[in-house]
């Protein structure tokens, strides 16, 4: 018997049939690409919380950066002035041997309480140099020191006082001429 199938069924339950299987599998289908959609779009929503997160992260790290920088500008500044200095004086100390020596004995013998604000060397080896000080008794170290043969190792021959003023702020200002031997 093997062959022939015979369905008595009438035609509109087959063709209900065949379009309730049909519409189960529309259905199916649909439950998927569903199912599919709301995958991506979790997906896609963690993404962007991810993305945000990382990029406040990042701001914050660019405003500390900046703030950073901002902080080292005055050091910046400050060390571009160093090095400003550090060139005088090493052009200063490259030139003349006298020179070298009244410069070197001058910032030597100065107390370290005492501030060179300006030195000048000129070609004969005679230093204008101003000072600021808070006591006077460094004023008076700094020139016994300069006048004293022993500790000036003979390079001085004269020191003038010129100018000598207290400030607003108790600080004594004055200049000294200083010519060599």
């Amino acid at each position: 018997m093997g062959g022939i199938s015979i369905n008595l069924l009438p035609q509109d339950i087959i063709l209900q049939r065949k379009q309730s299987s049909k519409l189960v599998l529309v259905n199916r289908i649909s439950v998927g690409v569903l199912v599919t959609l709301v995958f991506f779009t979790s997906a896609t929503g963690a993404l962007r919380i991810m993305q945000n997160s990382e990029l406040k992260e990042a701001e914050n790290g660019l405003a500390y950066a900046t703030e950073r920088v901002t902080g080292l500008k005055s050091t910046e500044d400050k060390t571009f002035i160093l090095k400003e200095r550090l060139g005088l004086i090493t052009t200063l100390v490259d030139g003349d041997q006298k020179r070298k020596e009244i410069f070197n004995l001058v910032v030597f013998l100065t107390p370290p309480d005492m501030q060179i604000s300006e030195a000048l060397v000129d070609k004969n080896g005679q230093l204008t140099a101003s000072f600021s000080s808070p006591s006077l008794s460094a004023v008076q170290t700094l020139i016994s020191n300069l006048s004293d043969k022993e500790k000036n190792s003979g390079l001085v021959a004269k020191v003038n006082l010129e100018g000598l003023s207290l400030g607003k702020d108790s600080t004594y200002r004055f200049n000294l001429k200083i010519s060599p031997k």
